[in-house]
């Protein structure tokens, strides 16, 4: 697996559940990561407990609050049971 192989958004990437190895593969190798979005903006995955814990002891220096958690418009349709 390499970093271009991440996918974190795409319900491909969880239609049999969780993506595991994703998860596993970032531990190991970027468990700081800027996960590319095509569309939105750019946004930080991370993976490991210490990590999430300074982040989240943090707000001032870590925050979107600037610009907010940007969630996109979805097709009412497209979340009905088929």
């Amino acid at each position: 697996m390499q970093s271009t192989d991440i996918d974190l958004i795409s319900t491909a990437a969880f239609a049999n559940g969780h993506p595991w190895a994703q998860y596993a593969w970032l531990r190991e190798h970027a468990s700081v990561f800027r996960h590319s979005d095509p569309d939105g903006p750019d946004f930080w995955a991370l993976t490991k407990y210490d990590d999430i814990r300074m982040v989240s002891r943090q707000p001032k220096l870590f925050s979107s609050y600037e610009r907010g958690t940007m969630i996109g418009e979805h097709d009412p349709g497209a979340l009905e049971a088929s």
